[in-house]
C-alpha cells in the first residue's frame, strides 16, 4: 500500500512514522524550502504525550521539554495580579505532558524518520484526480505520483482540503482573534521576567513572555480580529495593536522580525474529513482552537486513530470511516468549548480579565487544587480516542 502525505508538520510527521511501521510506502511533501522552526510553545497533553510514548521517544520529548517554576499574571506597571506556580497547577494535570516548542517537537519527529521516510521540501500537491481504485497527483515539479490514499495534513490553511473538500470560506470557521509568536534576546526584559512565564491582558488582547534558556526568550501574543486593512507586514500591524499596552510591551515587540508566525484562530467545519481515497489529519481537517493548546495533541492523536483504523480494516472506506468515528465527538466537543473559552483566554472585557485573574491566584490554593485536578484529567482524557 501507498500514501502520500502533504506537509510534513506534527501531524504529517507523525502519520509517516506509523504508516512506514505498518509496512507503507510512503511519500511525504512539503511546500516549505525546509524545517520551519516553529517558535511558540505547546503544552504535550495525555493524547499526544501517549502517541510520543508508544513510538518510544520519551527520552527525546524530556531533552526538550521546558519547565515552568510559575506563571504569573500582570498588571500594567507589571506588578502581579496572580501567580499559579508549578506544584499547584501540576496538580491539576495529568503526569503524562510535557511543555515544548513547536519546532523542537517537529525535529524529534523529523530524526525518528531518519533512514525511514524522506521529506521531499518544496514540494506540494498542485493537481488531484481519482479513480476507484486509486488517488493520482500532479506535484509542483511536474512529477506524477499515483497512491492508494492521499492525506492532507498540511495545517489551516490545507492545499489538499482547497482542492478536494471545496473553498476556504466554507469550510473555516474563524474564531475572531489572531496570534503571532516569535523567539528574541534582551538582558533587560530577561532580568524583568525572572524565569517566570508571564502574561499581561488588556481588553482584546494578550501578550505571553517566557524564557527559553542561555538568554532566549520567546513571546506568544494573542487578540481581538483587528476589522481594517493591513497596512505594511505582520510586524507593523502587531506594534499598531499591542505598542500601548504597558510595562515591557513595547520593548518586546521592537524586536518583532518582519514575518513572525502569524495566524488566525479558527476552527474547520466539515461533515466528513474523508472524500473518496483522500482524508484529513490535524489543523486540515481537526483544527479546534491555537488558543486552547489542543490542536497539537489531536494532531498527534489523529495521525494514530487513522493508522490503527488503516491498520485494523482491510477496505479503505470501513478504515476512514472508522478513523472518523474515533475521533469526531472529541474534536466537536473540543471545537465547542473552544468557542466559548476564547473570551477567558483572550477577555475583551475589564471585568474578565479581573475575574479570571481571580480565579488564577484562587488555584494557586492547595485546596482548590485538589478539587481542579478531576475537572483537568477528564479534559485531557476526554480526547485520547484509543
Amino acid at each position: 500500500m501507498r500514501v502520500i502525505i502533504c506537509g510534513a508538520g506534527i501531524a504529517g510527521l507523525t502519520l509517516a512514522w506509523w504508516l512506514r511501521q505498518s509496512g507503507w510506502d510512503v511519500l511525504l511533501v512539503d511546500d516549505a524550502d525546509g524545517p520551519r522552526g516553529d517558535d511558540h510553545m505547546v503544552h504535550l497533553t495525555r493524547p499526544g504525550y501517549d502517541v510520543i510514548a508508544r513510538m518510544g521517544l520519551i527520552a527525546e520529548l524530556r531533552s526538550i521539554e521546558h519547565h515552568i517554576p510559575e506563571i504569573t499574571y500582570v498588571r500594567r506597571d507589571g506588578q502581579p495580579r496572580g501567580r499559579l506556580r508549578r506544584p499547584a497547577f501540576e496538580a491539576t494535570l495529568d503526569r503524562r505532558e510535557a511543555t515544548v516548542m513547536r519546532g523542537d517537537l517537529e525535529q524529534v519527529l523529523r530524526t525518528a524518520l531518519n533512514g525511514l521516510v524522506t521529506i521531499e521540501f518544496g514540494t506540494t500537491v498542485r493537481v488531484v484526480r481519482q479513480t476507484a481504485d486509486e488517488v493520482g497527483v500532479v506535484l509542483s515539479d511536474g512529477t506524477r505520483e499515483r497512491a492508494d490514499l492521499l492525506v492532507g495534513a498540511d495545517g489551516l490553511r490545507s492545499r489538499i482540503r482547497r482542492l478536494v473538500f471545496g473553498p476556504e470560506d466554507l469550510i473555516l470557521r474563524p474564531l475572531g482573534y489572531e496570534t503571532a509568536a516569535y523567539k528574541f534576546k534582551d538582558d533587560a526584559i530577561d532580568r524583568e521576567i525572572d524565569g517566570r512565564f508571564t502574561v499581561l491582558s488588556a481588553p482584546g488582547r494578550q501578550a505571553c513572555i517566557y524564557p527559553l534558556g542561555d538568554g532566549l526568550l520567546a513571546t506568544s501574543l494573542a487578540h481581538q480580529t483587528v476589522d481594517r486593512p493591513l497596512r505594511g507586514n505582520a510586524s507593523t500591524l502587531l506594534h499598531e495593536v499591542y505598542g500601548d499596552m504597558g510595562w515591557i510591551i513595547h520593548d518586546v515587540v521592537s524586536h518583532c522580525p518582519a514575518m513572525p508566525l502569524h495566524n488566525q484562530v479558527a476552527h474547520v467545519d466539515l461533515d466528513r474529513w474523508s472524500r473518496g481515497r483522500v482524508t484529513l489529519v490535524g489543523d486540515a481537517g481537526l483544527a479546534v482552537s491555537s488558543l486552547t493548546g489542543w490542536n497539537t495533541p489531536l494532531a498527534m492523536a489523529s495521525a494514530f486513530a487513522l493508522t490503527v483504523a488503516l491498520y485494523e480494516q482491510h477496505d479503505l472506506r470501513t478504515a476512514l470511516n472508522s478513523y472518523e468515528t474515533a475521533m469526531r465527538p472529541a474534536v466537536q466537543r473540543h471545537q465547542s468549548i473552544a468557542r466559548k473559552a476564547a473570551k477567558w483566554v483572550v477577555p475583551r472585557h475589564q471585568w474578565q480579565i479581573t475575574t479570571r485573574d481571580a480565579l488564577v491566584a484562587a488555584a494557586g490554593l492547595p485546596s482548590l487544587s485538589r478539587l481542579l485536578r478531576p475537572v483537568m484529567t477528564r479534559a485531557s482524557k476526554s480526547i485520547a480516542p484509543l
